[in-house]
């Protein structure tokens, strides 16, 4: 009995053991169902492709990182290229502006012509005909008070308006020093259209340097009946040359242009910087004046005491500025076409004889020194 009660539990166990072997089976058909149906791929294969994948995504973003880069350098170099450039147009500006006042207020006063300056009267000017507007460019900022050298170039400059009928053109011409400096440019916006108006002054001259010009170029300016001429000189010979010199000068001069349609002379502007000078000035202006009109009747004359004030004046207190400039170039249209009658009336001659006999406490070689001079 104890042998056939034994033997049920050994059934057991082996049938334990049967159901084990079972499960190891399916356990391996499962692991070969896997296999097959993955191709026999391991699964640390299928994690390389992932990295890979992260890779080339990683990859493509540093490279949009680097274009985004690149163009911000771009764009960050233009914008500093434009600043530059921005700089340097404010530096032009600023020079610009800087000039523009320096040429309304002129700090260049009067001087003679120093012989060591390299300019000489007998050394021929040749003769320029401009065909076109030509302005001055070269505006040296030179200091020319009188007791300086004085700049040696001559400047030329042309204003032409267009006239309705060329064949009736007319020239206007204006020759002296510095103070006739931008004013053809406003004479021509003043005068008829018809008129063409040709500068050429010498700044630090006087009436006798001028005079030389002329006489070694006598080409510089040839007017005819139908032109005018305008004369504005005699700034720098006050305190420096003698009447006689002025004399001769005024001679030349008149009698270079005595063929010409009309005449005018321009008288001394007075002084700001230095008005113990304008009692000479004055005295000056009255004997430009009378022998003038001695010698050359009909001549008109323009005296600046009669119309110029203080606000006139530029910054030096010796040019005047762009205002009185303009109003200089409309007394001068003003007094240009005026009808000048020409007679002998003895009135004219007796007040003429009387300021020849008449003295006058005025010194032109030195201001601080009053003598009596006498026109003669």
């Amino acid at each position: 009995m104890q042998k056939l009660k034994s033997q049920p539990t050994v059934k057991e166990t082996n049938n334990t053991k049967g159901l084990k072997n079972t499960k190891s089976s399916k356990n391996s058909i499962n692991a070969d169902i896997t296999s097959s149906t993955t191709g026999g791929q391991s699964p640390s294969i299928s994690g390389g492709d992932v990295v890979r994948n992260e890779i080339s995504v990683q990859t493509d973003e540093i490279t949009l990182l680097e274009d985004w880069q690149n163009m911000k350098k771009g764009l960050v170099d233009k914008i500093f290229n434009q600043e530059i450039e921005l700089e340097k147009l404010k530096s032009e500006n600023e020079n610009l502006k800087v000039q523009i006042q320096l040429r309304d207020n002129c700090s260049c006063g009067p001087s003679r012509l120093d012989p060591r300056s390299g300019f000489s009267p007998r050394a021929p000017v040749p003769a320029v005909k401009p065909k076109k507007r030509i302005i001055p460019v070269n505006l040296s900022m030179t200091s020319c008070k009188t007791s300086s050298p004085a700049m040696t170039t001559i400047r030329y400059t042309t204003q032409v308006n267009t006239p309705p009928n060329p064949s009736q053109t007319s020239k206007c011409f204006l020759t002296g020093d510095s103070h006739l400096r931008w004013m053809s440019q406003e004479l021509s916006s003043i005068l008829p259209p018809n008129q063409k108006v040709e500068s050429v002054f010498h700044p630090g001259a006087c009436y006798k340097d001028i005079a030389n010009v002329h006489t070694n170029s006598p080409n510089l300016m040839r007017p005819g009946p139908e032109d005018t001429i305008v004369i504005y000189c005699g700034t720098n010979d006050i305190g420096y040359s003698k009447w006689k010199d002025v004399k001769k000068g005024l001679d030349v001069l008149i009698n270079k242009f005595k063929a010409c349609g009309k005449v005018c002379i321009i008288g001394v502007p007075m002084r700001l910087a230095s008005k113990k000078m304008n009692y000479h000035i004055a005295g000056f202006n009255t004997k430009l004046k009378y022998y003038v009109t001695s010698k050359l009747p009909g001549v008109r004359y323009v005296n600046p005491f009669n119309f110029i004030k203080s606000k006139h004046f530029a910054k030096d207190g010796l040019h005047l500025n762009a205002t009185g400039k303009t109003l200089m170039c409309r007394k001068i249209a003003t007094e240009l076409s005026k009808k000048v009658q020409v007679s002998n009336d003895t009135k004219d001659s007796s007040k003429l004889s009387r300021f020849r006999t008449e003295k006058r406490k005025v010194n032109f070689t030195n201001p601080k020194v009053n003598v009596e001079l006498r026109l003669t």
